[in-house]
């Protein structure tokens, strides 16, 4: 009866251990740029910015300027291509792939959220404690670079805001509005916008080792009843 009791409390404490594993979330962090990792509105709202409207965000959305992404625990990482207004041609890098492509010129504003022009999708990423999330913004048919961790002062950058709640810094996914510095002061942070996300890895080790133990318990009332 005692060895049953022990047996049964180290099962639940294994599958405990087995299930409790790392949240995984997006994280903004400073982007390395004294100074520039602070709060603030997005410019412009509604009447600059074309994605704002159709995406159904509000026209004072909150986020961060300066910041960098990183990701936190293990996960699959999935970017969303939602439009664009640039004159020039941009690119989006993710992973060391070139995942997404305006077009020179013009624009194209997509349909709501949930809807994007284009999704792409990473195997399993482990970020540990944080890593930051290999990606990078070509801009001007690539003759600048705006890679994630440096060289995004706002004006030139990224505007990152927290989706479902805009004044966070962590949550599950994050979105990335480009500002390219074309065309003079136009600071509307809608060059280019990527919705980026992480979905949890499922953890099956608990079950395993749930039936695993449940077998050896009844394989030790087998022996029992044969001593008896």
């Amino acid at each position: 009866m005692k060895i049953s009791r022990l047996i049964a409390t180290s099962v639940v404490s294994l599958v405990l251990a087995a299930g409790a594993s790392q949240a995984t979330t997006l994280k903004l962090v400073d982007g390395g740029k004294v100074g520039n990792f602070v709060g603030g509105s997005i410019p412009g709202g509604t009447a600059s910015n074309e994605l704002l409207g159709p995406l159904g965000l509000s026209s004072s959305l909150a986020g961060w300027f300066g910041s960098a992404v990183e990701l936190v625990g293990e996960g699959v990482l999935v970017a969303e291509f939602y439009g664009w207004e640039a004159a020039f041609k941009n690119d989006f890098n993710i992973a060391g792939s070139e995942a997404f492509t305006t077009a020179s010129g013009g624009h194209l504003v997509t349909t709501p959220i949930g809807s994007p022009l284009a999704t792409w999708t990473s195997g399993v990423v482990d970020g540990g404690t944080g890593t930051l999330v290999d990606f990078s913004f070509d801009t001007n048919s690539d003759a600048d670079t705006i890679a994630n961790g440096s060289e995004n002062t706002g004006l030139r950058g990224f505007f990152a805001s927290v989706d479902g709640d805009a004044k966070a810094k962590e949550g599950s996914a994050i979105w990335l509005f480009l500002d390219d510095s074309g065309a003079g002061p136009d600071d509307n942070h809608d060059d280019m916008v990527v919705r980026l996300s992480v979905q949890e890895v499922p953890v099956p080790a608990a079950g395993f080792l749930l039936v695993g133990a449940l077998g050896g318990l009844a394989g030790l009332r087998r022996r029992k009843k044969k001593t008896a």
